[in-house]
């Protein structure tokens, strides 16, 4: 349950980072460098926050997914037995 949590939290942090970044490029356009300076910066360490909290938990998983599970050795026989080449 704690993967749910973190990975919103990593997903508004790229979410608003790429707002960020929107912001940065008006800035750039009207030519203010303070607060263009302050846009991209913010902007990257938002996307990198993001991106490194989401590539963490995708690292981190565990190795057998619930969704898909490792057939267990009874399993493989029933179904042999019951599909024979």
């Amino acid at each position: 349950m704690r993967n749910d949590v973190v990975g919103y939290i990593g997903y508004v942090l790229v979410l608003i980072g790429a707002a960020a970044g929107g912001l940065w490029l008006i800035a750039l356009g009207y030519g203010s460098t303070t607060r263009a300076t302050i846009a991209g910066v913010v902007a990257v360490v938002l996307l990198v926050a993001g991106i490194g909290t989401l590539t963490l938990i995708h690292l981190r998983r565990q190795v057998i997914d619930p969704v898909e599970p490792e057939p267990t050795a009874n399993e493989v026989s029933k179904y042999r037995n019951q599909h024979p080449r």
